[in-house]
């Protein structure tokens, strides 16, 4: 439950940073960074959405698999909670630096 909980506060800081920047933001931000530098770097600003949905997606298949396969397995469920806590904290760390990078 506190991983639920600590889902919610990424959600809402998320939110509420791109709430306060918005407007200041530009209608392209630097998104693809294995791309060379430059033009194939930039995305549309409804792009920065992946962000959210690649870590639900990550953390909810982390959620399926220990309780599907390692409900019974302490070791395991600890491995992937770990996991849970390492991507919610990386994927709100990258959000914030490329908003707070353009604007």
């Amino acid at each position: 439950m506190p991983l639920l909980y600590a889902l919610i506060a990424v959600n809402l800081i998320m939110a509420l940073v791109t709430g306060l920047t918005y407007q200041t933001l530009p209608p392209q931000v630097p998104l693809f960074y294995t791309r060379p530098w430059g033009e194939e770097q930039l995305a549309d600003i409804w792009m920065l959405a992946l962000v959210p949905f690649l870590l639900h997606t990550s953390f909810f298949f982390n959620n399926w698999l220990r309780m599907r396969y390692f409900a019974k397995d302490s070791f395991m469920n600890g491995l992937l909670n770990a996991a849970n806590w390492f991507i919610m904290l990386s994927f709100c760390g990258v959000f914030l630096k490329l908003i707070l990078l353009v604007t």
